[in-house]
């Protein structure tokens, strides 16, 4: 219970630093602190690694260490994704006031033949077929895109007052309004995740997301699993209606680890 709780805390800070270095247009953040931030996602290091670049190597191989020592822990700690769809879980609970989630067999075919053709678009040198799927690029996306120019809005709107009282220390923005095509997939997508998590939970990362497909072979094997004690267990299958990754079968009581999110 207080891991859980931890869990909460520890990923809506994470989630609220996100937005921050996101949505900074202001360049308040140091390049080093925003750098930091990225580097603790699986894609970015990825990339810089096979860049040659050493810090993202590092962290890459941080982020595969933990998750063979604990399960699929980036994807409940770190994912801004994540966090969002459990924001729509959450919103869903307080709603209908029932969260009842039942178990799903795999689909690996689909879900790595998503991982294996995401792999071979990059191998081809389309980096965009990666970006699309990509947990932390559809965040990124729908804050800079969404979220940023409210903070533009507030900005100038407060800057607007302060100037009828003749104070101009705060600077208005010239604000700049791309194409609407720039918004489609963003907003397509996004609209997808969300009716993702409303039906099914965290159904996304364990059928599309070409990350949780990497972790889920690293969790399959990790060190710390959830187990159930089957001399204490008595198929009552409140953990299999309690888990949003439908990964636990009550009946045969066995937890799928690969599509765990240690939630």
């Amino acid at each position: 219970m207080r891991l859980r709780y931890f869990r909460r805390i520890f990923s809506t800070f994470f989630f609220v630093v996100f937005v921050f270095v996101t949505a900074d247009a202001f360049e308040l953040l140091p390049a080093t602190v925003k750098k930091t931030i990225v580097y603790t996602q699986i894609v970015p290091s990825l990339l810089g690694a096979i860049s040659g670049f050493l810090i993202p190597a590092v962290s890459l191989i941080i982020l595969i260490s933990v998750t063979l020592l604990g399960g699929r822990l980036y994807c409940s700690f770190l994912c801004p994704l994540g966090y969002m769809q459990d924001g729509v879980i959450w919103l869903k609970g307080r709603i209908t006031k029932k969260l009842r989630w039942k178990f799903r067999k795999p689909s690996n075919r689909l879900w790595y033949g998503i991982l294996i053709l995401t792999a071979a678009l990059f191998v081809l040198g389309q980096a965009a077929g990666v970006m699309l799927l990509d947990p932390y690029s559809i965040s990124g996306r729908f804050i800079h895109l969404f979220v940023q120019p409210l903070v533009f809005i507030v900005n100038n709107s407060i800057s607007a007052v302060l100037n009828s009282y003749h104070n101009f220390s705060l600077t208005p923005v010239k604000l700049s309004y791309p194409s609407l095509l720039i918004y489609i997939i963003p907003a397509i997508t996004l609209f997808f995740v969300i009716i993702l998590s409303w039906g099914a939970g965290r159904r996304y990362c364990n059928l599309i997301c070409p990350v949780g497909a990497i972790l889920s072979i690293a969790g399959k094997i990790s060190w710390y699993r959830i187990r159930i004690d089957e001399t204490k267990c008595n198929g009552c299958g409140i953990c299999e209606r309690s888990c949003k990754a439908g990964c636990i079968n009550s009946k045969e009581k066995q937890v799928d680890t690969g599509r765990c999110v240690m939630c």
